[in-house]
């Protein structure tokens, strides 16, 4: 493989690049006396300049030739690149570490790895940590079935239930009294072997049909008499709030006529406090008119006796 390509925290000499694959040195190599280079990245540039015209020039671009029987691993650089502090590829995931322990235990093992389900037909991808909870719902999971004891998918299970020929069900005659437990497989052969027991069932079940049916229809003629006089009580009803409806009506027109004298009296009283009035002014008139006129006989009276 070519170099690493993870993201590294701390700032790290760019001589750990190798110029080929631009990337993290990886497997460090010396090409030649100066620069080092990844083992594939350097092994491929000289297989490729080999081929093509035999030049052997430093990648680096200096003027010291490679001899590819000189090339050997350069330890000191492999440390220096295992020691780099790097954080998980992973989105999710908030580990950070040396890049050694990135390649050789967290990067098979992070939890935030993306797998394929495992169940055939399932192409469902998730987290390694969400294992179980995938596990929990995936509806191409084998689920062993209770009752034929066989793998079954989830997806299956619920029409397999109803069809497994293994599970123990009411008989077909259990709505009407037989309450034994078979299964599917043997329900034939036990409807055949109780034929007896059910007919009797059946007799009985029609027997207590026709009291109950005898039973409602007494019910229903009670039903019809309490209707027919409830009708009976509602014509009644609206015969006595017809009657009600005329009373009303000649109330409202005693109200009517009630207010009409009210305004006539109201009238003929306003008159009656105009003449009052009026009398009332005459009778001041009158009085002041016999004042003076008995004021002016005792004057006369009076001239008389002097005279």
């Amino acid at each position: 493989m070519a170099g690493y390509d993870f993201q590294v925290i701390d700032q790290y000499p760019q001589q750990l690049h190798c110029v080929i694959c631009t990337l993290i040195i990886h497997n460090a190599m010396n090409g030649c006396r100066k620069h080092v280079f990844c083992k594939a990245c350097i092994e491929k540039y000289v297989e490729n300049e080999m081929k093509s015209n035999g030049n052997m020039k430093c990648p680096r671009g200096c003027a010291i030739a490679i001899n590819s029987n000189e090339l050997e691993p350069n330890e000191f650089v492999d440390r220096l690149v295992n020691t780099l502090s790097c954080k998980c590829s992973n989105d999710a995931c908030d580990w950070k570490g040396d890049l050694l322990d990135l390649i050789q235990d967290h990067q098979r093992n992070c939890d935030y790895n993306l797998q394929s389900c495992d169940n055939e037909g399932c192409d469902v991808k998730y987290y390694k940590i969400d294992v179980v909870q995938h596990d929990e719902v995936c509806q191409y999971k084998l689920i062993l079935c209770a009752y034929c004891q066989t793998n079954r998918r989830r997806i299956d299970k619920e029409q397999h239930v109803v069809e497994c020929l293994d599970e123990q069900v009411n008989c077909n005659y259990y709505d009407i009294g037989c309450m034994k437990k078979v299964c599917r497989r043997v329900m034939a052969s036990h409807e055949e072997m109780n034929q007896s027991e059910h007919t009797k069932l059946i007799y009985q079940n029609l027997v207590t049909c026709k009291k109950e049916l005898v039973a409602s229809q007494n019910e229903i003629a009670i039903l019809k008499q309490e209707n027919a006089a409830m009708k009976e009580d509602n014509a009644t009803i609206k015969e006595e709030n017809a009657i009600i409806k005329e009373e009303n009506a000649a109330i409202k027109q005693d109200n009517v006529t009630i207010k009409e004298d009210n305004f006539v009296m109201k009238d003929e009283s306003a008159s009656m406090k105009e003449e009052s009035k009026l009398l009332k002014e005459r009778f001041a008139e009158l009085e002041i008119s016999l004042k003076t006129t008995s004021k002016g006989g005792q004057e006369l009276s009076s001239r008389a006796l002097f005279q």
